[in-house]
């Protein structure tokens, strides 16, 4: 008996191979890069909530008086506020002295006589002033750490450093100037806190930048580093 139906050979269809398109693959790279740039960037701790922070990535409303019309600020340094630590010290120390003092003198009045002689409103006078002088010191710590910063942009590295009150200097090299960035963190307690000081070095003659006490060096390594490697790119 004839078979009614045979199935017919399959037959295998040779696979074409594409041919990659240029524009397709570098997108594909392009895009590769910014995810790892955004999980780099992810990795640094950062808060942009407060101004008071040391530390801020893509910072919102930093701005600066040469700054150009499309130079944007990558970067917002300041010193690690664990550095603030000494002279918040010594404040309270200083704010200490004047009770400590006063009792030390109203339980030994025997050995000063020449105390009661003085006019009551002396102390409160000398006191005032004394605090004056104490509210002077914390105001002047405070601005140095506060607007003593460093800036990043994809043009340039900034230091902004003030001295007292009325002193200001800024530092500025270009971005294609810098040769490599390095960082130290020595001691224990930059360690437990972590921060340190990132080194810039320039080419030429140009002076280095030192990035004083500054938190997560490392990190912030990186991201000048990648920072530079883009824009050997795009050179």
């Amino acid at each position: 008996m004839a078979d009614i139906f045979i199935a017919p050979e399959k037959q295998e269809i040779p696979i074409q191979s594409i041919p990659a398109n240029d524009t397709v693959v570098a997108e594909q790279e392009s895009i590769n890069q910014d995810i790892q740039t955004q999980k780099a960037n992810e990795t640094i701790k950062q808060d942009n909530s407060t101004s008071f922070s040391t530390l801020k990535i893509y910072p919102h409303n930093v701005k600066f008086d040469s700054q150009e019309a499309n130079e944007e600020v990558l970067l917002f340094l300041r010193k690690h506020i664990i550095t603030n630590v000494p002279w918040i010290l010594i404040t309270l120390f200083l704010i200490l002295v004047p009770p400590i003092l006063y009792l030390f003198l109203r339980d030994n009045q025997g050995l000063f006589p020449q105390l009661s002689q003085i006019n009551v409103l002396t102390p409160f006078i000398l006191s005032a002033f004394y605090y004056l002088v104490v509210l002077t010191f914390i105001f002047i710590n405070f601005i140095t750490w506060y607007y003593n910063i460093s800036l990043v942009t994809q043009e340039r590295v900034l230091d902004i450093d003030y001295s007292g009150i009325v002193y200001k200097n800024i530092s500025a090299t270009k971005m294609s100037l810098v040769e490599d960035v390095s960082f130290k963190e020595i001691g224990a307690i930059r360690s437990m806190f972590d921060y340190g000081d990132v080194l810039i070095q320039t080419a030429g003659t140009l002076d280095n930048f030192d990035l004083l006490a500054v938190p997560q060096p490392e990190k912030i390594v990186q991201f000048i580093e990648e920072l530079i490697g883009r824009n050997r790119q795009n050179a």
